[in-house]
């Protein structure tokens, strides 16, 4: 399902040990500046989602198309984004 499950499930200290967790997914919660996204992200999905709608909404006006299980970013500079 799509939801803020996976910020929940980081912030755990006892989710499950055979659970992958990479060096980039530590990193969501460890860096300093990217800490307040990522506990506003855990404690709230509605948070999460008025985040992920303004960044969905703003790749599409760039150009970003979504189709297929994934998406494509229009070719030019990343400044844009």
């Amino acid at each position: 399902s799509f939801d803020n499950s996976y910020f929940k499930t980081l912030a755990e200290k006892s989710a499950d040990p055979e659970l992958i967790r990479f060096p980039t997914d530590e990193a969501l919660f460890k860096d300093e500046k990217f800490r307040p996204y990522f506990e506003k992200f855990a404690g709230s999905q509605e948070a999460f989602f008025e985040a992920y709608s303004r960044a969905h909404k703003k790749l599409s006006e760039l150009g970003s198309k979504f189709e297929n299980g994934g998406f494509t970013l229009p070719a030019g500079p990343a400044s844009k984004l």
